[in-house]
């Protein structure tokens, strides 16, 4: 380990795999499977086991290199993009170029929120958010299906954060907007 982190709540890092030029990252709550050819796929560990969303990095990113590690993150360097693999199940895209993402979801959600951009996509198991720092639009296509793809266009020195969630009783709970988008306010220092 290179330096620490405080691992809050017990959520930090579990496992690290290397192979053939990839990587596979396991936190309590995602599974994030970096392949050599840019493929990303995050898969959801708590409760559901179940591919969350997946995204194909540009190829001219590869080939990567694990430049930190501690007990709370991995942080992963492209030639233009920094990726950091939290304990808490969120992952910070970092790029040093401008770089356009899309993200596919798996997933159909049944509560669907967005704030200048900042997206909530959450069905009764879980699901995903997406928050950019600045906050910059996104596009969405398929909301209504478990087959939809987000768009997100990042500038040099941007982030964009993107956070696993778990929830057990989405149907018996009523969830107030203003309440779950405080998880982007609070992402976004607003």
């Amino acid at each position: 380990m290179l330096s620490d982190d405080e691992v809050l709540m017990g959520m930090g890092i579990e496992q690290v795999q290397v192979r053939r030029g990839g990587f596979e990252i396991l936190t309590p709550g995602l599974r994030a499977t970096l392949e050599n050819d840019g493929s990303l796929s995050i898969e959801q560990r708590i409760g559901a086991k179940r591919k969350l969303i997946s995204c194909q990095l540009p190829a001219h990113l590869a080939p990567w290199e694990i430049t930190q590690r501690t007990s709370f993150r991995y942080v992963l360097q492209g030639n233009g993009l920094r990726l950091t693999v939290q304990g808490d199940s969120v992952l910070v895209f970092s790029p040093q170029q401008h770089l356009r993402l899309t993200f596919y979801g798996y997933f159909q959600p049944h509560y669907i929120q967005e704030i200048r951009g900042n997206r909530l996509l959450l069905d009764p198991l879980g699901g995903c958010g997406f928050f950019s720092i600045p906050t910059r639009p996104t596009e969405v296509k398929g909301l209504d299906s478990d087959n939809w793809a987000l768009r997100a266009h990042l500038a040099r020195w941007d982030e964009l954060w993107v956070s696993n969630f778990r929830f057990t009783n989405l149907h018996k709970t009523r969830l107030d907007p203003y309440f779950m988008l405080m998880i982007g306010i609070l992402y976004n220092d607003f």
